[in-house]
């Protein structure tokens, strides 16, 4: 997600603001300390995230191929699906070693400030659950896409509407 690549620049921010506006209101006192790289996310979490979009793409172009009804809207429709699945495999395994990654740093670091921050607030431990029920979230219409377009072999030039008659 955008999140994954702002949180550094976005928590800095949150800081900057805080300190401007007096100190910490009844919440946290975000950290001064420069963001530690171990709580970047990996490389995998990032490929996901530039990959949605060129999946999202790759739908809308066949969604208008399938109102169209040509022949090449099922075949966008399995390759958003192969797309798809690729990018949402990868950001869950992302989402695992971004786990593994934040759960060594906070256990090696356990005074610093950003590590104090995030147990605070409940740590960062549930983020390869929440990246696996997601995935699972994300999975549903790209299996359906295979299921249709390949399985059963639904065509978008089969089953065209009758015309109308003009009345």
């Amino acid at each position: 997600s955008v999140f994954s690549f702002a949180m550094e620049k976005f928590m800095a921010k949150m800081a900057e603001v805080q300190a401007q506006s007096g100190g910490a209101r009844g919440g946290p006192a975000f950290p001064t300390t420069p963001w530690p790289p171990e709580l970047r996310p990996p490389a995998l979490s990032i490929v996901s995230a530039l990959g949605w979009p060129i999946g999202a793409l790759l739908l809308l172009i066949a969604g208008i191929a399938l109102v169209r009804r040509t022949p090449i809207g099922r075949t966008l429709h399995l390759g958003y699906a192969g797309v798809s699945a690729l990018f949402t495999v990868l950001g869950v395994i992302g989402a695992f070693q971004f786990q593994s990654a934040t759960g060594a740093f906070f256990a090696a670091h356990p005074d610093d400030p950003w590590v104090k921050f995030f147990q605070g607030q409940g740590g960062m431990s549930g983020q390869g659950i929440q990246g696996a029920m997601l995935g699972c979230v994300s999975l549903g219409y790209p299996i359906f896409c295979v299921v249709w377009f390949g399985i059963m072999g639904k065509r978008p030039e089969q089953g065209r509407m009758p015309e109308e008659p003009l009345v």
